[in-house]
């Protein structure tokens, strides 16, 4: 079971109030709850130009993938990386693939059980030495040349800074359907506040190390959208630069969403914009009205279409914000368009004007 949040699980006395307990900033509770062992593999740092990258693949059962995804990020041709795969404890074949890749010494590993793919997360990022780092799901691929194009734009950028590109969705199979959608080569801090609307792909998003673990790493109060809360946390702090190439494969599986988890999603997605609200990176009555939007879009999706949940959700947002209007308004025609249509021209259309730049 998660802990609720990081916050929750390292506290501190107060001078004024030595009997009450009070929440250690996110860096100091992350490092409470995931020290950083006193030994850690010797870096291998072949070009000093150049960041060293560091990966983090957390595992459990994927044996059918996992392999692929190694191969993808050790054939990278780039000369300053470390992988650590954090495994929960595998029963498949996963840890006798994992043992393939002992004598190769930018590959790292470990399992035991754990709490979930953020304690995963957070374990191998307590254990990243780079100055770049991303985690690669067990199941996803890195596209040739990923990391030296990010390399290239963090040397050329501001840093520090949010590195991301563009991805690719593939099947179980790994047949290629095309680009994911609502990637914007302008993304912002305002983009990723509509909730939904824009999207950074997670394998194709890296991040400064030192500002990951700074804002707590991912918080495991969240089982669906913690990439959502970490982008907003970083992105109010970071800009966002856009490297102009393809960078991951994401892979879709057939039950990776359901209808019983869309309330699950829309709860999720509430409690990140209200905390973003808390934070000050928009007001309370935005954060609630782009929620409520968000659950409208979700229960207009073919595989989850409910019109009075959609239409519920509509009018809670226009309670909330009425400046929602136009937005909910787009959201209804494509919908309206996408039923008439089919999702086969849907689909064609989408990838037509996926295409980035």
């Amino acid at each position: 079971m998660y802990p609720a949040t990081l916050n929750s699980l390292a506290r501190r006395e107060t001078p004024d109030h030595p009997d009450r307990t009070a929440p250690l900033p996110p860096a100091a509770a992350f490092a409470a709850r995931y020290p950083a062992p006193k030994h850690l593999p010797r870096l291998l740092r072949s070009d000093p130009d150049l960041p060293l990258i560091s990966i983090i693949t957390p595992s459990f059962n994927q044996g059918r993938f996992i392999r692929q995804t190694i191969e993808s990020i050790l054939g990278q041709q780039y000369p300053n990386l470390e992988l650590w795969v954090i495994d929960g404890g595998s029963t498949d074949e996963t840890l006798s693939h994992l043992r393939q890749f002992e004598t190769d010494q930018r590959f790292n590993w470990l399992s035991e059980p754990d709490h979930g793919q953020s304690d995963a997360i957070n374990k191998g990022l307590a254990r990243c030495q780079g100055e770049l780092c991303a985690w690669i799901n067990s199941d996803d691929l890195l596209l040739p040349e990923a990391l030296l194009s990010l390399a290239t734009a963090w040397q050329a950028g501001p840093r520090p800074m949010i590195l991301y590109g563009l991805a690719r969705h593939i099947d179980e199979n790994g047949l290629d359907l095309g680009y994911c959608a609502a990637q914007s080569a302008q993304m912002s801090l305002e983009k990723l506040l509509w909730a939904g609307k824009h999207v950074l792909i997670q394998p194709a998003t890296f991040v400064p190390t030192e500002a990951f673990r700074s804002v707590g790493g991912v918080d495991p109060a969240y089982h669906y959208a913690f990439d959502l809360d970490l982008w907003l946390k970083l992105a109010e702090q970071l800009p966002l630069q856009f490297v102009p190439h393809d960078l991951a494969l994401y892979r879709l599986h057939a039950t990776s969403k359901t209808v019983a988890s869309a309330p699950r999603f829309i709860g999720e997605f509430r409690a990140i914009l209200e905390a973003a609200a808390a934070r000050g990176a928009l007001p309370a009555r935005q954060a609630r009205g782009r929620a409520e939007l968000y659950g409208m879009r979700t229960y207009l999706m073919p595989d989850t279409l409910n019109w009075a949940a959609a239409l519920r959700h509509l009018w809670a947002a226009l309670r909330h914000d009425a400046r929602c209007l136009p937005e909910a308004v787009l959201i209804f025609l494509k919908a309206v368009v996408r039923l008439v249509i089919g999702e086969r021209r849907w689909e064609q259309a989408r990838l037509a004007k996926a295409r980035l730049g």
